[in-house]
């Protein structure tokens, strides 16, 4: 201890460089530790939270067809305004009201909302709806569906989007299949 110090009764403070290195060490462990599980994380809840976009907009899409009583139409699009056969369901999808039900959306008829996709998810048809979903004016559907919403090929992140012949949508967590 320096001299000065010690006849004035004051210790030194601080750290050392010893405990600083130390501390350091159990800090980037830590660290290594923790990273890949919030990365995880932050993966699922962006699934979850598409998954919920995509549940949301079903629920929406069926409401407008018992309140117009009218067919109302959820398909694949890549400009926000138009439906397209290509491509799939991750690069967006809108809702129009189809007033003549032919399932393609004319002039004069409304568009209701359209949707954006998060970046690096992907969104599968599990089964028939592979361009669009028509809900009937009493808001039921023709056949069941399926969706698979996956960060990955991880299943177990995955979401599933299921739309009984009712029009009820319901979602679960785990996908049944993912690209």
């Amino acid at each position: 201890m320096h001299p000065c110090l010690q006849s004035r009764g004051m210790r030194p403070r601080g750290f050392t460089l010893l405990e600083l290195m130390v501390t350091l060490a159990i800090l980037a462990i830590v660290a290594g530790i923790a990273v890949p599980s919030f990365v995880s994380l932050i993966e699922s809840n962006r699934v979850q939270t598409q998954a919920n976009t995509f549940f949301t907009s079903l629920i929406a899409a069926r409401s407008e067809a018992v309140k117009r009583n009218q067919p109302v139409v959820l398909c694949k699009s890549a400009d926000g305004a138009t439906c397209t056969t290509t491509g799939d369901w991750e690069q967006g999808w809108l809702s129009f009201a189809d007033a003549d039900a032919d399932n393609v959306m004319d002039a004069g008829e409304t568009l209701l909302q359209n949707y954006s996709a998060a970046s690096s998810l992907t969104i599968r048809a599990a089964n028939g709806a592979d361009d669009l979903i028509s809900y009937r004016s009493d808001g039921t559907l023709a056949a069941a569906e399926i969706f698979n919403l996956c960060v990955d090929s991880d299943t177990t992140r995955g979401r599933r989007v299921e739309i009984s012949v009712t029009g009820r949508p319901s979602r679960d967590k785990g996908a049944t299949a993912c690209p």
